[in-house]
């Protein structure tokens, strides 16, 4: 593995070679598959982050603070401009050389209906704002990894509950990756990371956990559309130190088709904060940037996350720190209830403006409620 020395400066090399938004992306994606063997400086991380904030321009600060306040708009899809951009996608991916696509080319030959499907497609358009070269070289590296993490059998088909192994299952309803119950402000579905939430010590598991909580998630054109607000809570006892996890989590949700438009680390420990500059190097620039930290306890960390637009209640931790998983155990049910009937025509996380019927604060206090 790289030295923290090297990893810095291959990154400042990179960055400051290559300017556009794919060659960026391509960059995290390249990156190796364990974490530097040295611990990140804290300037370091620091300064390299400093610096990308610098080159931005007075429109991309305002479209970033935007974004991670919620109060940015959603990207017009007109039919003819969605076809555009699909094939504009499939060219792309024959510019890819055949042997830095082996695992799309096998899933290809397993499914084309599945590989090549529009909606499928959308969903890797829309997570780089339609960057056709970006959508296609996270395309690519999504194979890589479904393949790595579930094998080759599976590639041409969605991953189901059911090819997961015990451990898998056992993360994946624990809550240490979940899709929380309810919208920020701008109507966009938050992932929660709470790695105290797991006993499982296979990095593995979590890493399906975390690939099986997204891609339901992602059956939602809404959620597509508007992107995910990512928020990592690594507070009390058993907040995570593992470098490993935090490197490898990083790299898998860098490759999902999702554009993040905030993400947030919440810690209480000055000395995890590396943590986060670890899997800041991994992101690609654009979710990078849209990268905050707040230290406090939980109490303090909720009303900092409510000022960016994430409603307390729907958090799955109280301002004592206790953990409400019951939100999460009802997504895992809906997972399975879908899985049975496979349909794709369920509500998997409600709209900003749909009406919920049913008691309980959470539903008095969703936005369809309040409509007049």
């Amino acid at each position: 593995p790289l030295t923290a020395k090297e990893l810095k400066q291959a990154f400042i090399m990179e960055v400051g070679k290559l300017r556009n938004e794919t060659d960026l992306a391509s960059v995290s994606m390249a990156l190796p598959a364990l974490p530097p063997a040295e611990p990140l400086n804290e300037s370091d991380a620091d300064a390299f982050f400093a610096a990308e904030l610098n080159k931005l321009s007075m429109k991309e600060r305002d479209d970033v603070l935007q974004d991670i306040h919620g109060v940015s708009d959603v990207m017009n899809e007109n039919p003819e401009f969605v076809k555009r951009s699909t094939a504009g996608l499939l060219v792309e991916l024959e510019k890819i050389p055949n042997e830095s696509k082996m695992p799309y080319l096998l899933a290809l030959e397993q499914n084309p209906n599945y590989v090549q499907d529009e909606k499928f497609l959308l969903m890797f358009l829309r997570a780089d704002r339609f960057n056709e070269a970006a959508a296609a070289a996270r395309l690519v590296s999504f194979f890589e990894s479904k393949l790595e993490l579930f094998g080759k059998d599976k590639l041409g088909r969605d991953i189901l509950i059911s090819d997961l192994t015990e451990e898998d299952r056992v993360c994946l309803e624990s809550g240490y990756g979940q899709i929380l119950s309810g919208r920020d402000r701008a109507g966009r579905a938050i992932f929660c990371l709470m790695p105290m939430c797991s006993s499982i010590k296979v990095i593995e598991s979590k890493l399906r956990a975390i690939f099986m909580v997204f891609m339901f998630a992602l059956q939602d054109v809404e959620t597509q559309k508007r992107g995910i607000v990512g928020l990592v809570y690594n507070i009390g006892a058993g907040k995570s130190t593992d470098r490993e996890a935090v490197w490898k989590a990083a790299k898998i949700v860098s490759i999902l088709p999702v554009r993040f438009t905030g993400i947030h680390y919440c810690y209480d420990d000055e000395k995890i904060r590396l943590l986060f500059g670890l899997a800041m190097f991994v992101f690609n620039k654009n979710a990078r940037i849209r990268c905050r930290l707040h230290f406090g306890t939980p109490m303090e960390c909720i009303y900092t996350l409510m000022t960016f637009g994430i409603p307390s209640e729907t958090l799955p931790v109280s301002a004592s720190g206790d953990l409400r998983l019951e939100a999460h155990h009802e997504y895992i049910s809906k997972m399975r209830k879908s899985e049975m009937a496979r349909k794709r025509s369920c509500i998997i996380l409600p709209g900003k403006y749909d009406v919920l019927l049913g008691r309980g604060k959470p539903l008095q206090k969703h936005n369809g409620e309040r409509k007049p």
